[in-house]
């Protein structure tokens, strides 16, 4: 008995100052700290595209950079080549449109007068689409589109502000009233990669309006501008 319980303690002791040793000689590890992936709203669970430019926001997050499309969507069927009245949404969202290093471009394009430039739109882009129910169709079937060529979908306008689940179906996000009031948050929202599905803008005061960008448009085609009300 005496000889087991002398085995038994030696070996309790062999096990101590082994593991001391080893902790006193053996190599030290850090565990490495995995910094947080860059994400874009539209590669929701890839890491940050590595061909695209990482821009610093306002509160020191990186942002991803696009260029920012905002289009009155009609068919070919529908275009020729003159319109009646200027699409109102279209320059005033170019005007509310924050000043930030991440937007690389603005586009405005009517399809009513015009063709629009799918060649010239790249994976993570950001399409803004307003939409009302005598364009609707179209709209879903440029969205699809898009959304092919890796651009995100931002639905805007009568019918998205009347049935927003429906166009949420088609697009990645919907404004609902005066996108306004919203679309900065919007775009801060996007370039960060927590683009939201849902945006209510409200109504906007007629003292607050902000005077559209008509100078990002070519006003030749159109017989008279339309009115801010």
């Amino acid at each position: 008995l005496y000889v087991e319980l002398g085995i038994f303690f030696s070996s309790c002791v062999l096990m101590f100052w082994g593991a001391l040793c080893a902790k006193l000689l053996g190599p030290r590890v850090r565990s490495a700290t995995v910094p947080t992936p860059i994400v874009c709203s539209h590669w929701a669970n890839d890491l940050f595209h590595p061909g695209r430019n990482l821009q610093p926001m306002s509160d020191g997050e990186l942002a991803c950079s696009f260029t920012l499309f905002l289009v009155n969507p009609a068919p070919d069927a529908e275009r020729i080549n003159f319109s009646v009245s200027t699409p109102r949404a279209l320059p005033v969202l170019a005007a509310v449109t924050p000043d930030r290093d991440y937007i690389r471009e603005i586009r405005l394009v009517d399809q009513a007068i015009e063709e629009f430039p799918f060649s010239d739109v790249e994976e993570g882009d950001l399409v803004g689409l307003s939409v009302h129910t005598a364009n609707i169709v179209y709209a879903y079937e440029m969205a699809s589109e898009l959304k092919k060529r890796g651009a995100t979908v931002v639905f805007g306008g009568p019918h998205a502000s009347i049935f927003p689940e429906e166009t949420l179906e088609h697009g990645d996000a919907a404004v609902t009233g005066d996108a306004e009031l919203v679309w900065a948050q919007l775009l801060d929202d996007y370039a960060a990669g927590r683009l939201q599905e849902n945006y209510k803008g409200g109504r906007v005061d007629p003292e607050s309006f902000t005077p559209a960008r008509w100078d990002l448009m070519n006003l030749d085609p159109y017989l008279m501008a339309s009115v801010q009300t």
